[in-house]
């Protein structure tokens, strides 16, 4: 590439239309969640809330999404950095495998970079971990 070559976007988004009427969430249906819960009745979502939206729509009565959500405690107010939270969901699945959990409470025990689980910010679908920073 040179200085001024133009460069296209590459990333597709849910929000992107296919053939100008559908947007991909329509395309992709039902087939991603069935897909997901086709072994198991629990899936760990460790993806962003733009993933996310493709799943929930679609699921079951007898399908459990747990969630994982990695928030910040900042003079007593709780956010969301996406970027810290995107680094905590991959150690979250470093953890997961170099562990071999296969059940979903064992993810309590998760505590990289100072990040806690949350008895009472956690709830039926998800689990909320918290760190607390100056």
């Amino acid at each position: 590439l040179g200085p001024s070559d133009e460069i296209h976007p590459y990333r597709l988004d849910f929000m992107c239309r296919w053939a100008k009427q559908y947007k991909l969430y329509d395309y992709w249906g039902v087939s991603v969640c069935k897909e997901l819960f086709k072994h198991t009745d629990t899936v760990i979502n460790l993806c962003s809330g733009e993933y996310e939206k493709l799943i929930i729509p679609h699921l079951a009565a007898n399908n459990r999404l747990l969630s994982c959500r990695f928030l910040e405690n900042k003079a007593g107010r709780l956010i969301c950095r996406a970027t810290a939270s995107k680094m905590a969901r991959g150690q979250m699945v470093r953890f997961i495998m170099k562990n071999r959990i296969d059940k979903p409470d064992t993810l309590r025990e998760f505590d990289w970079e100072d990040y806690s689980f949350s008895e009472h910010l956690s709830g039926q679908g998800q689990y909320v971990f918290v760190r607390n920073v100056l």
